[in-house]
């Protein structure tokens, strides 16, 4: 097999699997799983830093760090299991309902369009590191799509960009 084909054989697997399992789970359950995750989040991170300042009475710093980690996950752990339970019996009344094919389908292109956006940044990670993959990639199907000039990749790649720059920023700012 051409070693162009892999990255091509990667990119289809991860297309069908995310399109296959937003098909079964629907597009409810994806997207409040999605609001759950994020919601879990934010309530352990500013829980975690409200608890973070009690801690700095002991002596040991090591000590603030454990218990200062541990209760933001025990937080995060407590807070996305009462709202996967929310969202597990939000999502059985939809699948009893008459919305139930419209909610496989809406799934089915949402997982397509995660697994596009997990290709994308995949592909964005690949082009920015230099692994010595150039070569093998310049001829496979997916790389020649992502270096494509579509406005929807190019859009899709200058967010990329701009988080990418954002993000270095915002580390630059911290480390100062």
């Amino acid at each position: 097999m051409d070693n162009s084909k892999i990255m091509d054989l990667i990119s289809l697997g991860i297309v069908i699997y995310s399109s296959l399992f937003g098909f079964l789970r629907g597009f409810v359950w994806e997207i409040l799983k999605i609001v759950s995750i994020l919601g879990s989040t934010l309530v352990s991170f500013w829980a975690g830093v409200s608890l973070f300042g009690r801690f700095n009475s002991l002596s040991k710093i090591w000590m603030r760090y454990a218990l200062g980690f541990g209760s933001g996950f025990g937080i995060f752990m407590i807070v996305g299991s009462a709202m996967l339970s929310l969202v597990s019996r939000v999502s059985s009344y939809v699948k009893k309902g008459h919305m139930r094919t419209v909610d496989k389908f809406a799934g089915f292109i949402f997982g397509l369009l995660r697994g596009i956006m997990v290709i994308l940044l995949l592909g964005f990670i690949v082009s920015q590191l230099d692994l010595g993959m150039n070569d093998m990639l310049k001829d496979s199907y997916v790389m020649r799509i992502l270096e494509s000039n579509n406005s929807v990749i190019t859009g899709l790649r200058n967010l990329l960009y701009f988080s990418a720059d954002r993000f270095s920023s915002f580390t630059e700012n911290f480390q100062n």
